[in-house]
């Protein structure tokens, strides 16, 4: 079993790689481009399609940020 320990560190050294920034920006574009393919949708379904798959882009694209700070988190949590 993976601890989040384990995960995190993955996480942080995967997103450490000089290449983090090129992902991050080919991430950016496909979330804009995402937005933008929804103003021309056909239905509502393919707006909220677009819409859920520009999020999971975003989550991937912010997972060392928030991986960064839910560390943090828990060193202040474990110093209360």
């Amino acid at each position: 079993m993976i601890t989040q320990q384990q995960l995190d560190e993955a996480i942080l050294t995967l997103t450490g790689s000089i290449n983090w920034p090129i992902l991050q920006q080919a991430l950016d574009n496909e979330i804009y481009q995402c937005q933008a393919m929804s103003l021309d949708a056909k239905s509502w379904e393919d707006v909220c399609a677009l819409r859920g798959y520009a999020k999971a882009l975003a989550y991937v694209r912010n997972l060392r940020e928030m991986t960064i700070k839910a560390k943090e988190q828990d060193t202040l949590d474990a110093a209360l």
